[in-house]
């Protein structure tokens, strides 16, 4: 039987590095879109990588390949209110256009859980209307809660955290929140291809805890205490909004309050069910790994 070919984008990042390891050692080869060849973080398990550069610079060799799937992992995050730009959209179009399709490869998307009809940050939205340019029939969404591990936005929050001796509750302080351990992600978006599955799919522990319990465990877990102060969301929003028409850069962006603001919760049985495991939940997680190497 021929080794199946994954071709991932954003195969240097934080989620793109676990998901080529998890592939790899599933007996994929797996074949990286990387912004850069000089880049210190490619994965070794890569049988070979291309630069591609949003939305649709990409290395005319790597249009060559002809995979089994194309995982779409890259993604512009850094948003604010003067981010005016469409790239996100028009790089999975390209992507889409060139890999998938009737007569092309099945194509996988990692999504979030902040897309959702109620969204309201311009990252749940981008990501939601990804999710609608693929066949249902055909394609894969998976839809990750907050990904914790040695890495990536959980990182840049614990070393915020370990900082602040007030956390703010902004929003107020029960909020639900799923969190996910980047191991489990990566297994679960391996059998969910593997299984054949299309569709939307979320991802994370069973139950959601509140926003104030998750704060209370990252804190305890690294050893600091700080004051959670519950606060109105609404007047701190339309503050960072006018900070960031300034150029002022803060802490965390409107970007950052729009999808605490649309935050909910999921039943996540029936992922759980087809994927044969259930991921780990929140204290589960955090036990894995030891906070000196995120700080």
């Amino acid at each position: 039987m021929p080794q199946p070919v994954l071709l991932i984008s954003g195969a240097d990042g934080f989620l793109g590095r676990h998901l080529s390891a998890s592939f790899a050692a599933a007996g994929w080869r797996v074949v990286g879109l990387i912004r850069s060849l000089r880049s210190k973080a490619i994965p070794a398990v890569l049988s070979a990588a291309f630069e591609y550069s949003f939305p649709d610079r990409i290395d005319p060799d790597a249009l060559k390949i002809r995979p089994d799937l194309f995982l779409h992992n890259a993604f512009h995050t850094r948003m604010t209110v003067r981010t005016q730009s469409d790239e996100n959209a028009a790089a999975a179009r390209f992507l889409l256009d060139r890999f998938g399709g009737p007569h092309g490869c099945r194509f996988a998307f990692i999504s979030s859980m902040s897309a959702h009809e109620k969204a309201l940050s311009r990252y749940g939205l981008e990501k939601l209307a990804i999710e609608r340019m693929l066949d249902p029939s055909r394609d894969l969404a998976v839809r990750p809660g907050f990904i914790l591990g040695c890495g990536g936005v959980f990182q840049r929050l614990a070393r915020m955290l370990h900082r602040l001796p007030v956390v703010p509750l902004f929003y107020g302080p029960s909020l639900p929140i799923h969190t996910v351990y980047v191991e489990d992600v990566c297994r679960c978006v391996r059998i969910l291809v593997e299984n054949g599955q299309s569709g939307v799919w979320p991802v994370g522990e069973e139950s959601p805890v509140t926003i104030r319990d998750f704060y209370r465990s990252v804190l305890e877990w690294l050893g600091r205490k700080a004051v959670l102060l519950p606060l109105p969301g609404a007047p701190f929003l339309h503050a960072m909004r006018f900070a960031e028409r300034l150029g002022i850069t803060l802490p965390m962006t409107s970007e950052n309050l729009l999808g605490l603001r649309s935050l909910r919760s999921y039943d996540i049985s029936h992922t759980i069910r087809s994927a044969g495991f259930r991921p780990r939940t929140l204290p589960e997680s955090l036990s894995t790994f030891d906070p000196g190497a995120l700080l």
